[in-house]
């Protein structure tokens, strides 16, 4: 199982939102545009109608890594997570892909409970994640 930083974000609840901006965008040969403010390896949320929705770490050139040619009117929110944070998500990361899948191994539904053989990487590493956590979500992607 991959466990990444978005869905990490998405499951706190908290973008670590520090800005943002509405714009029209271009991403053209690997550079997002308009580019002030943005540097490589900065973290950005992007959301709107006909954007690639998601939560992406800018590659060396400045631009989303993976995406192609594209153009798109939204917002562009500029994150500015924690290092603490970030460095939970690795460990989360690592435990993620070093444990087995957790298997459902029953399920009741009057007063619904659900047994599993293993832990998920929410429910190992809820303690660590608590500090982080917001009741609402910040960003709808």
């Amino acid at each position: 199982m991959t466990v990444k930083v978005a869905d990490v974000m998405r499951y706190v609840r908290n973008h670590f939102i520090r800005d943002s901006i509405s714009a029209a965008w271009t991403h053209a040969d690997g550079t997002l545009t308009p580019s002030d403010g943005f540097h490589p390896g900065m973290w950005i949320a992007v959301a709107g109608g006909d954007a690639p929705c998601g939560v992406y770490q800018l590659d060396e050139k400045g631009g989303i890594p993976d995406l192609g040619d594209t153009s798109w009117t939204g917002t562009v929110y500029r994150l500015n997570p924690p290092a603490d944070f970030i460095r939970l998500c690795g460990d989360i990361a690592c435990w993620a892909a070093a444990s087995p899948d957790p298997a459902v191994t029953g399920e009741k539904l009057g007063e619904y409970s659900v047994s599993r053989r293993a832990i998920t990487w929410q429910e190992a590493f809820a303690p660590a994640l608590a500090p982080y956590r917001r009741m609402f979500a910040e960003v709808t992607l």
